[in-house]
């Protein structure tokens, strides 16, 4: 999870949002003779400069249910009208994948920083280098055991 992160860090870096982060815009790159993989974000189509961003887009309570049903990844300040695009909607695309891959893989709970990037208020998100800062305390605690 702390390579997405680093990597959707790097496409904000760059000045852009991936504005549809999920499980099928990641793919596993294998490592040469190896038995690791590495996670590569993909499917940029939907990318924009944080300089051209879309404003607040008014759906109706019925097209906000079936927008959230089949666009659970997509923030919910998005869907509701109430924000635009953001990193803060990014992030929360990142904790939607997150969860996925937790239950999908049976991992348990979600590490508490993950868990608040799914926040229903933007404001509330943590900042993607928290997120990697956190990821990493966890790895060099687990590593210690």
């Amino acid at each position: 999870m702390k390579k997405i992160a680093l990597a959707l860090c790097n496409v904000h870096n760059a000045g852009f949002l991936h504005n549809d982060l999920k499980a099928n815009n990641v793919v596993l790159d294998k490592e040469r003779g190896e038995d690791k993989f590495n996670p590569v974000v993909i499917d940029f189509g939907k990318s924009l400069p944080m300089t051209s961003l879309k404003g607040p887009k008014k759906l109706s309570h019925q097209e906000q249910v079936k927008y959230t049903d089949k666009y659970p990844h997509i923030a919910p300040e998005i869907v509701e009208g109430s924000m635009g695009q953001s990193v803060k909607s990014d992030i929360f695309s990142f904790g939607k994948l997150c969860e996925s891959v937790f239950a999908i893989a049976k991992l348990g709970h979600l590490p508490e920083v993950l868990a608040r990037a799914l926040s229903l208020d933007p404001d509330k998100r943590p900042t993607l280098e928290a997120v990697i800062e956190s990821l990493q305390n966890v790895q060099r605690s687990s590593n210690a055991n």
